[in-house]
């Protein structure tokens, strides 16, 4: 459900979402089936997170109350069409405050950025259950490139107080990135 609310909040949260041009043709090729589904008019997007550190992040509520400090890790998830989906993990940081610095870069290449959203999720690492800390997840449409903080929301997808994470994104549409490297080369 927190996947389909970050969905709507491109829209102001209003509940409806226009379909890209190419899904509202008449005769349209798009098919989702194919690997290959390459839409004239779309540039594919190059998007690189790197994820800096955690500030302020809270205990778990299924923690134990013996435990002091959080050890958390990051899934940062690109939902999409089949092609675009991936999934990348940060390592544990185990840290006695609740500023973990993770410092770890991912690299998403997405064909169909109209279709596609990122998820940050945050969990606690544990021996037995990972337990859950905050998500947000947002369409690829609504992020910019630059410095950010992503604030944090609960599973009733309320804003968990001061906790934040502290990224760097770059937007980079394909095209422009190869035609970069072919100049230097």
């Amino acid at each position: 459900m927190n996947i389909y609310r970050g969905w709507f909040n491109q829209n102001g949260c209003c509940g409806y979402v226009l379909k890209p041009t190419y899904l509202r043709e008449k005769y349209s090729t798009f098919n989702l089936r194919r690997k290959d589904a390459i839409i004239s008019g779309v540039d594919p997007l190059n998007i690189r997170i790197k994820i800096i550190s955690g500030q302020q992040l809270p205990r778990p509520k299924g923690a134990s109350m013996k435990a002091n400090s959080i050890d958390p890790y990051i899934i940062v998830q690109c939902f999409g069409t089949s092609i675009d989906c991936a999934e990348y993990r940060t390592s544990t940081v185990s840290s006695d405050g609740h500023n973990p610095i993770f410092d770890e870069s991912f690299e998403f290449n997405v064909c169909l950025p109209e279709l596609t959203a990122i998820r940050f999720l945050v969990l606690d690492d544990d021996f037995i259950n990972d337990d859950f800390i905050g998500q947000l997840t947002v369409p690829v449409s609504c992020l910019e490139s630059g410095y950010k903080h992503i604030k944090l929301l609960n599973m009733n997808n309320e804003i968990i107080p001061n906790a934040s994470l502290f990224v760097k994104i770059a937007l980079t549409q394909r095209y422009q990135l190869q035609l970069y490297t072919y100049k230097i080369l």
